[in-house]
């Protein structure tokens, strides 16, 4: 019988190493869709922490529009440019959390005034969006097929998502906010298998010069990782060939 898994899948928490592809998947749930209980606690979490992450975002856009106010310059410089990715993160997370409390509240019997919650103050907007997600976290899960209006490249379009969707949307939001307000690192996920275990799982943070496998917990110099990643490619030529 197939396994239910984790709808997080290779970035779960409890990720499991799948037995048929030996690539990382998602812990072993008895529900067909859901997530496990540690990636549904990481979703609490990240709905507590998306009101603070948008002030967080929004002290780091104040600072990139004031510069330092102490410096005296005896000619005028331009106004140092917005941070574009900040307030990409900022409505996003207005977005999304709007999108998932709007279908929430429909479900729930719930009366959501969307044109005032529009109207108001984005970061109003999250923290009465998230209060009333933290408190539905089941209902949220286990909607299907909610249509939404989104835009790409400045054209509307509807989209077909599922609760867990959303669900993993807000919990890369809340990594994303931290990334950009310099509370963590991102981190690249590496495309090759670890040369020792062949799991797939191969990361490195932003700006680092290692490689760590979190399957076996190997450390890789950058020089090392590309080395071995070569003699494994001719192992496998070799084996190919035979």
């Amino acid at each position: 019988m197939t396994a239910h898994r984790c709808h997080r899948d290779d970035r779960c928490a409890r990720w499991e190493t799948d037995p048929a592809t030996g690539h990382r998947a998602g812990a072993s749930i008895e529900a067909e869709h859901g997530l496990c209980a540690t990636c549904t606690r990481h979703l609490h979490q990240a709905l507590d922490a998306l009101p603070r992450d948008y002030l967080d975002l929004q002290m780091c856009l104040s600072a990139s529009i004031t510069g330092d106010a102490e410096t005296v310059r005896g000619t005028p410089e331009p106004p140092l440019p917005l941070r574009v990715d900040v307030l990409a993160v900022q409505a996003d997370i207005t977005h999304e959390v709007l999108c998932w409390a709007e279908p929430v509240a429909d479900t729930l019997g719930i009366t959501l005034d969307t044109q005032a919650a529009r109207d108001s103050r984005p970061g109003v907007v999250v923290q009465r969006c998230t209060r009333l997600l933290r408190s539905s976290v089941p209902v949220l899960l286990s909607l299907r097929a909610v249509e939404q209006l989104g835009w790409v490249h400045g054209c509307a379009v509807v989209t077909c998502r599922d609760g867990l969707d959303g669900a993993l949307a807000l919990i890369e939001l809340h990594h994303r906010a931290r990334a950009v307000t310099g509370l963590t690192r991102y981190i690249h996920r590496m495309t090759a298998p670890c040369p020792r275990c062949e799991a797939a799982a191969l990361r490195r943070p932003d700006g680092s010069d290692t490689i760590t496998c979190d399957h076996c917990g190997r450390v890789y110099t950058w020089d090392e990782y590309r080395d071995l990643c070569e003699v494994y490619v001719r192992w496998h030529e070799r084996l190919a060939a035979a």
